[in-house]
């Protein structure tokens, strides 16, 4: 008799160890998940924001160096400039202002990438100044 009660409580132990460790790893994998969803919503992310930038990037860089139709208006200093257009999930709407007297633009880009929205503002100088810097 005293032997059937030491298995009984073996058996009882076993078992509520292995609910301890089903309950441990479900709790991990839940954890695994939530990880992994969040690891890929911050690459999306980045991902749309590394977009954005190099839209506003490469039309500055384009004004910059004077080249294309977009730096050709800005040099005759035609006031304010608006463009938009779409690609995939990427809708750019950019506002370019020439100011002569200051030899400058303002290149102001919104960028609707993957669900993420983004504002970019850049100042330009359309000349190089002379003199020495104040």
């Amino acid at each position: 008799m005293n032997k059937t009660g030491k298995a009984g409580g073996a058996m009882v132990f076993v078992i509520l160890l292995l609910a301890l460790v089903s309950v441990l790893s479900l709790g991990f994998l839940n954890l695994v998940r939530i990880g992994s969803r969040s690891g890929l919503r911050t690459f999306t992310y980045m991902t749309a924001q590394e977009r954005a930038r190099s839209v506003h990037q490469s039309v500055c860089s384009r004004i910059r160096e004077g080249e294309g139709p977009v730096a050709e208006a800005v040099r005759q200093n035609q006031g304010l400039l608006l463009g938009n257009g779409e690609a995939d999930d990427l809708e750019v709407e950019m506002r370019i202002t020439a100011s002569p007297r200051e030899a400058a633009a303002e290149v102001v880009t919104e960028v609707e990438c993957g669900g993420y929205h983004f504002s970019f503002v850049s100042r330009i100088e359309t000349e190089e100044r002379q003199g020495d810097p104040i």
